[in-house]
C-alpha cells in the first residue's frame, strides 16, 4: 500500500471490527494443508465493480432517510457501516492491493 492507503485500510478494518483481512496465498496454502485439491482461484474484480459503483448512492439514501428525515439515532456502528464501503474502493484494486476472489476446490 502507498500514500494514505495504510491509514485508510486501518480505518476500514476498525469500521468492520476486524483485525485484518485474509491473504489469498495463505488461504490457499491452508486449503492444501487441509487436504483440498484442484484449488482454483479467480480474481473477480470486474464482477463486483457494478456493486461498488452504486455504494455512494446507497450511502446517500441511507443518510437522507435515517439522519435527515427520520428520528432514528445514528449510532457509531451505523456510521461505520456507511463509512467502510465508501473507503473500500480507495484500497481495493486497481488503486490498492485488496481484491475479490472466487475460490473453488475439491475435498479430499
Amino acid at each position: 500500500m502507498r500514500g494514505p492507503q495504510p491509514q485508510i485500510f486501518r480505518r476500514l478494518c476498525d469500521c468492520w471490527v476486524i483485525g485484518k483481512l485474509g491473504h489469498i496465498e495463505a488461504f490457499t496454502r491452508e486449503l492444501e494443508r487441509l487436504g483440498f485439491r484442484d484449488i482454483v482461484v479467480e480474481r473477480i474484480q470486474a464482477r463486483v465493480t457494478p456493486s461498488v459503483l452504486h455504494v455512494p448512492w446507497v450511502a446517500l439514501k441511507f443518510l437522507l432517510t435515517t439522519v435527515v428525515f427520520s428520528k432514528r439515532k445514528m449510532t457509531r456502528a451505523r456510521w461505520n457501516n456507511i463509512l467502510a464501503p465508501l473507503l473500500m474502493p480507495l484500497v481495493g484494486f486497481p488503486l490498492g492491493p485488496m481484491a475479490y476472489y472466487l475460490v473453488s476446490a475439491a475435498c479430499g
